[in-house]
């Protein structure tokens, strides 16, 4: 049912997805005022002569993707085992995100050779409230489930 704590959990992980969608992901800023900024759609590298875009839409993509399947999780509540997979799923996507961020870290590191701060966003932080509430989320889906097989021992 939706009212579970498990599609609370599930609710807070879509919503801190979108949020790492609209917020920088690492920013790098350098001695002489350069400045590179990792988001979900650009990478933006920014100095006092050029601004370069390179495109990074498919964190966005892999975004989507977890979104998706957090809400198609919450209303597969009938199905608690499909549930559990698809939060396994979730995870690894999320995970994979991570991996691609920090790909496109040490990818741009010497970009700005001189960097004084290096530092990732809020962004990045929210793929780790995402990991958390999809755990626990798995987590009370299993006690549901526990709790139905031992009641079905009973009858």
């Amino acid at each position: 049912m939706i009212q579970r704590i498990q599609s609370v959990f599930l609710g807070l992980a879509a919503i801190s997805m979108g949020v790492f969608m609209f917020l920088p992901l690492w920013e790098v800023q350098g001695a002489n005022g350069e400045l590179l900024r990792l988001t979900a759609f650009q990478l933006s590298e920014i100095s006092e002569s050029t601004q370069n875009q390179t495109p990074t839409f498919y964190l966005a993509i892999l975004g989507a993707c977890s979104i998706g399947l957090s809400l198609f999780s919450m209303f597969s509540f009938n199905d608690r085992i499909k549930q559990i997979k698809l939060n396994a799923f979730n995870s690894i996507i999320v995970s994979a995100t991570a991996a691609v961020i920090v790909y496109w870290v040490i990818k741009t590191e010497d970009v700005i050779a001189n960097a004084i701060a290096r530092e990732p966003g809020i962004g990045f932080f929210m793929l780790i409230l995402v990991i958390l509430f999809n755990r626990l989320a798995t987590t009370f889906i299993r006690k549901d489930e526990k709790l139905v097989k031992d009641s079905n021992r009973l009858r």
